[in-house]
């Protein structure tokens, strides 16, 4: 019977033979377009009660034009630190195309602990400096979840009361002690 899609692979060899236990053609379908990305398990309990609470939106957009979608949660084990979330698309009218770039949004209305920290902290993308009790110099890595202008919205890695380096000077290392200004 007829499927509809677009061939995406074949398996047909040069001499037009089908091999058995190997499929002839993949066909893609383009809707639902399914994307797989992982997220902080610690956001896990603000996802579950903005889809209860129907504040969970899901969006995808290519700078010009917008497709809302769905959220379904994969299974994880207790220890995992990610959360494997599958975002769902409609595309009747093919206007995603796959393999191009798109921002995908997910907004959830719940207030999730979180520190605004400057980009000129950074040391490396996701390592910032901050001084101890005893005024060394120690490392932290952090999860930036997402960026704007010079700042950076940290969700992992800080504790209240860190006081992080907002300029590290180059050559900056562990123990080094510092004064703080």
């Amino acid at each position: 019977s007829p499927i509809d899609g677009v061939i995406s692979q074949s398996y047909i060899g040069d001499q037009k033979v089908a091999l058995a236990g190997k499929p002839a053609l993949v066909i893609r379908q383009d809707s639902p377009v399914v994307a797989e990305i992982t997220v902080m398990a610690k956001l896990k309990n603000a996802l579950e009660q903005a889809k209860t609470q129907k504040t969970l939106t899901v969006s995808m957009t290519d700078g010009s034009r917008t497709w809302y979608g769905e959220l379904k949660q994969q299974p994880q084990g207790e220890e995992d630190s990610l959360l494997l979330c599958r975002l769902q698309f409609d595309n009747g009218d093919d206007q995603i195309t796959i393999g191009q770039p798109y921002t995908v949004r997910i907004e959830t209305q719940q207030n999730v602990p979180a520190f605004v920290i400057p980009k000129s902290a950074f040391i490396k993308p996701n390592m910032v400096a901050v001084v101890t009790g005893d005024h060394l110099i120690d490392m932290k890595t952090v999860r930036v979840a997402s960026a704007f202008g010079d700042s950076r919205i940290v969700i992992d890695g800080l504790s209240e009361g860190d006081q992080v380096v907002i300029d590290p000077p180059q050559g900056l290392q562990i123990g080094q002690q510092v004064t703080v200004k």
